[in-house]
């Protein structure tokens, strides 16, 4: 059987990025399709199946949310050895016309007569998706029963784990198009958009945090893109950081500072026993999510046997959650314990980078030992809730509101601590780039200018004292940082750099801790006669 092509004159439109392309009037099925295609349920009914998964929901107003158009740029597409957008266009219109193929008039009639009531009601999926033939493209005049959508792919500015692709579908049967965003792992194999996925759902069911709504996802790579990918409808408004090169007002600025502090207690609001990753559990149709320790083998190797198994250094996580479960000082042991035992398994004759995880561990007791590890409690943490991930929309009366919260791809539960890194780009130079958790050091210094200053006092009005014990205090700043190394190792050369960094600028912090404490427990000593605790007293002490 011949294989059928795309339409020229398609061909040409997708050419265009601002081309506005219509669905064929008919998707032709190859012969022994049909057999292969199952109808879509509604999003509350669907099972994980690895297939392809639609949330069949009722048509909506949305606003066009901001992008950054960059049609000629190809760095992305080098450095991530991707797919060039242009041909990855024809995936991407490939998908739509099989999320969204058109729709019978018939299917409409029984929509208004109260039948399935779903905007994508009838709508089939395929392991393999008809592709239109010239000769198959019948004048609409001879097609009266079909209702046909139109797509605008749009490429816009990625991050570093995801490509993103903005689709308007204009329906002439909804009130106005539908925006949306399309993220696509860059590298499929270190991805998890399962989890993201669950953790969007988690946030939306445990707060009023806005976050983007899912239409559509893919966990595997049996579909168009050849790639997992999810469907999120796009937020209203423009991304903060965009915002702030377009000059907030003061008041503006005042406002958005409020704001971030209410949404960084409602992630505090959110607690877990445990530190871990979002998982969805979903089983009969009833949600439900499980949190699971942090991955410690590389993603792409599914069995392997460690060659040491003892309770603590065990890189796998059959026993991880007893730890965590003990207390924030087990979790960090446990952690690092693992983490040896990975580069034990990897290369039994190393010595200088197991010994690197021994010293964490090592640093986990003292800081424990100096109570830098907080309270053994655990809230949900953005860890990059930073301009470029916060949008927002400024109103024709110049008022401004938080309108969503993206990139939710390192969203864990962790100590209350971890949650608790100020959002010193409010009141310093906001154009400073990098990690939230990276460029905190300055945070606590008061600004001179009386404006900056403000916008830093009303942010700290708003967390109150708990969020504001954690928030700049040197140990807890580091306690942070071996929070984030607990969780991802040592990636790379300039990985082990930083964490030899880090250990020497704690290990300067910690002497300089203890000799005050020598001194000052021996003035203590000598005026009463007695010892304390070493515990007891830190805990009287502000640091």
């Amino acid at each position: 059987m011949a294989t059928a092509n795309l339409d020229t004159s398609l061909l040409l439109a997708l050419d265009d990025p601002d081309v506005v392309m219509s669905d064929p009037a008919e998707t032709i099925l190859q012969e022994g399709d049909l057999e292969d295609t199952v109808p879509i349920v509604p999003e509350s009914n669907l099972s994980r199946t690895g297939q392809i998964m639609v949330a069949a929901t009722e048509s909506q107003k949305s606003s066009s949310g901001s992008s950054s158009f960059s049609y000629q740029s190809e760095t992305s597409t080098l450095a991530y050895e991707q797919t060039p957008f242009i041909d990855f266009k024809l995936q991407v219109v490939e998908l739509c016309h099989l999320l969204w193929p058109p729709v019978s008039r018939g299917d409409l009639s029984e929509q208004s007569r109260g039948g399935s009531g779903h905007r994508f009601s009838g709508l089939l999926k395929s392991r393999k998706l008809g592709r239109l033939s010239s000769s198959s493209r019948v004048a609409p005049e001879e097609t009266p029963k079909h209702i046909t959508k139109e797509f605008v792919i749009e490429r816009m500015t990625g991050g570093t784990f995801n490509r993103v692709i903005g689709i308007t579908v204009i329906d002439p049967n909804a009130d106005c198009p539908e925006q949306l965003v399309l993220r696509v792992p860059r590298i499929a194999w270190m991805s998890r958009p399962d989890r993201d996925v669950a953790t969007l759902h988690y946030v939306r069911q445990h707060s009023s945090i806005p976050v983007p709504d899912i239409k559509a996802f893919d966990f595997h790579c049996e579909n168009p893109l050849k790639d997992p990918y999810v469907v999120q409808r796009r937020i209203a408004g423009t991304d903060l950081r965009t915002a702030i090169q377009n000059d907030l007002s003061h008041e503006q600025w005042c406002t958005i500072a409020r704001e971030v502090g209410r949404i960084m207690l409602q992630f505090q609001g959110m607690s877990n026993p445990v530190p871990g990753l979002i998982e969805d559990v979903t089983k009969d149709g009833v949600q439900a999510f499980t949190v699971n320790p942090f991955d410690i083998k590389p993603p792409f190797e599914k069995d392997w046997t460690l060659k040491q198994q003892s309770p603590l250094f065990d890189a796998d996580n059959s026993r991880a959650l007893e730890y965590y479960q003990k207390s924030t000082l087990d979790f960090f042991l446990a952690q690092f314990g693992r983490w040896r035992a990975e580069e034990l398994r990897i290369n039994p004759t190393e010595i200088l980078h197991p010994h690197f995880m021994e010293r964490l561990a090592v640093t986990a007791s003292q800081m424990n030992r100096l109570g830098c590890l907080g309270d053994n409690k655990n809230c949900l943490s953005h860890l990059d809730l930073a301009p470029r991930n916060i949008m927002v929309e400024v109103r024709s009366d110049n008022s401004i509101s938080i309108t969503g919260v993206l990139d939710f791809d390192s969203a864990v539960f962790a100590p209350t601590f971890v949650s608790c890194y100020p959002p010193w780009w409010l009141w310093q130079d906001e154009t400073q780039p990098g990690d939230p958790l990276e460029n905190e050091s300055q945070s606590d210094e008061a600004p001179a200018d009386p404006e900056l200053a403000e916008i830093k006092r009303i942010f700290e009005e708003t967390v109150g004292d708990d969020f504001l014990r954690y928030a700049y205090r040197p140990q807890f700043r580091l306690a942070r940082k071996l929070f984030k190394i607990a969780c991802h190792g040592n990636r790379s050369n300039d990985s082990w750099k930083k964490i030899e960094e880090f250990l020497d600028e704690w290990d300067a912090f910690y002497k300089a801790e203890v000799e005050d404490y020598d001194s000052q427990d021996e003035e203590h000593s000598l005026s009463s006669g007695t010892g304390e605790d070493y515990q007891d007293t830190q805990e009287q002490r502000d640091f």
